[in-house]
């Protein structure tokens, strides 16, 4: 079953269920005790090559300890990801060498986000003390409790984000958006 409805009964992303782009049920406490990062991904934008990059290089240097990245394909910004869920997939998996999870096609705003993101963006605010995600790859950096704790604009670079995962391997908490 997934997560369906209020956030606001959520503690952590350990508490939700998702689909995964086979239309598998993909549990988020299988994660628990490592951080992650989780994207809003398109392939028709122009944040794709330097998001997917990005993406790949923190996981294939990280997964060792547990660290994985979850992409979200989202249609929603200019129709930048038109694809179903498995050709998102197999687009990643093809152009970028990704080999972390991607999900279901959801969409991150309005009243059709996915209680993921409705808890997400709930937890961190974007710039200016906006909700909602303002473009394709934003990304939310997880900590090993599975609490959101930094939020990256579209562009973030691998050393950005790297300043706030490192100290999570420590088990120390890393606060507020970069």
């Amino acid at each position: 079953m997934t997560s369906e409805g209020t956030d606001n009964a959520h503690s952590s992303i350990y508490d939700f269920q998702i689909l995964d782009a086979d239309h598998q049920l993909y549990d988020l406490s299988q994660h628990k005790g490592h951080p992650l990062l989780i994207y809003n991904v398109a392939s028709r934008c122009g944040y794709t090559k330097g998001g997917y990059e990005t993406a790949t290089t923190l996981y294939n240097k990280y997964k060792g300890q547990g660290f994985t990245v979850l992409a979200f394909p989202c249609n929603q910004f200019a129709g930048q990801e038109p694809g179903t869920a498995l050709e998102v997939k197999e687009f990643a998996c093809t152009q970028f060498k990704a080999d972390f999870p991607i999900m279901a096609k959801i969409d991150v705003n309005g009243d059709k986000a996915h209680p993921l993101y409705s808890y997400l963006k709930r937890c961190l605010t974007g710039s200016a003390g906006v909700q909602a995600i303002k473009w394709n790859f934003t990304s939310f950096l997880i900590d090993r409790h599975g609490v959101p704790v930094a939020r990256f604009s579209p562009g973030a670079s691998v050393e950005e984000i790297e300043m706030q995962l490192l100290p999570l391997f420590e088990g120390e908490v890393v606060s507020g958006p970069s």
